[in-house]
């Protein structure tokens, strides 16, 4: 499989939503996600790449109505990361195990009895830094080694995105309106024209041309079928993602003492348990968990709600046995030991250092 960089940028406000389904009369207030979920994005992507004649096995097996579309679609086309792109920087969420004060300073977590915690708990008011980006440059060569960050390095997601409500009353016959079902949709948009979701993935595509990864197109996506430009990274950028992250991949174990895992994507707690062993030991902070659902279009319904840890949960273990190892050994390893099922999907998505 080849490594692509897709961009996906929204042309007007988007809606994605959360896992829970709209009841009207009850669930008045539909929130959006500034991150989509995602298996939105692995949707987004699969039809346009069918569009343009790609994934063949994939069309196949949908029209077919093959009992092995999951597998199918799981060697066809695979999620590995999702960045944002804001004002020519990448940011991912803030890991979880960093705390901010009222001046702007920000301390790492500190581990009391197995569990990440505030730092000078008690002592001063600490906010953990939920809702906020941190830059990847900064991330790889500060908060891996473990140095001090400063705040010019964090962006709050208000700066990011700029939040629209609309309010919408539904009419029974004779136009009149309907008791209850007043409801208010939260819309939400990139502040920067020009800010997108960078989603690094791999599909198979032999006759793809140079000349194919210059070209964009017009995709629906999230919810009430929001348009938005696809497109291929450019290859500037790419070089630049890519020094980042190899800049500590390449690196190898050869003193391995604590293995700390950082989730770009969420996570099943479910499957996450199988790390979490009592002979292993480990300790977590998360800033959230967070129910993942949606629409399954094969089978016409609404999926079971999934209880999920959020984006930037940290998780720190240790295991002897790994130790001098290299960094995909170890994250394959990671990977079978975890067995999320829509790891594919991007899921479980996570950076080791």
């Amino acid at each position: 499989m080849g490594k692509r960089y897709i961009t996906i940028r929204p042309l007007d406000t988007f809606l994605f939503k959360e896992g829970y389904s709209l009841n009207k009369g009850t669930t008045n207030w539909i929130t959006s996600r500034k991150m989509p979920h995602p298996s939105v994005l692995y949707g987004t992507i699969c039809s346009a790449l069918m569009r343009q004649g790609k994934l063949t096995e994939v069309k196949n097996a949908i029209e077919n109505n093959s009992p092995n579309l999951e597998e199918i679609l799981k060697r066809n086309l695979k999620i590995k990361k999702i960045y944002i792109l804001h004002q020519g920087e990448f940011y991912i969420p803030a890991p979880a195990d960093l705390f901010c004060n009222r001046r702007g300073e920000i301390y790492y977590a500190e581990e009391i009895d197995g569990i990440l915690s505030p730092p000078c708990y008690g002592k001063e008011s600490m906010e953990q830094l939920k809702g906020h980006f941190i830059k990847l440059e900064d991330f790889c060569e500060l908060y891996t080694e473990g140095e001090a960050i400063p705040y010019s390095s964090i962006i709050s997601e208000a700066d990011i995105w700029g939040v629209y409500n609309k309010t919408g009353l539904e009419l029974q016959l004779g136009k009149t309106a309907r008791e209850g079902h007043l409801y208010t949709i939260q819309m939400v948009a990139f502040k920067d024209q020009n800010s997108c979701y960078i989603i690094e993935c791999e599909y198979e595509d032999e006759e793809e041309k140079e000349s194919d990864q210059d070209k964009e197109e017009i995709v629906l996506t999230g919810g009430k079928t929001k348009t938005a430009v696809m497109g291929q990274l450019e290859k500037n950028l790419q070089y630049k993602l890519n020094n980042f992250v190899s800049s500590y991949e390449s690196d190898v174990y050869n003193k391995l003492n604590w293995i700390y895992m950082y989730f770009l994507t969420p996570a099943s707690t479910q499957h996450l348990e199988n790390l979490l062993t009592q002979d292993r030991k480990c300790a977590v902070i998360t800033s959230g968990i967070e129910l993942v659902g949606g629409y399954d279009i094969k089978d016409k319904k609404m999926k079971r709600l999934e209880r999920c840890i959020s984006a930037g949960t940290v998780v720190k273990f240790k295991e002897e046995k790994w130790d001098g190892i290299d960094y995909k050994t170890i994250a394959d390893k990671v990977t079978n030991l975890i067995n999320e099922p829509n790891h594919f999907r991007g899921f479980g998505s996570f950076l080791l250092f």
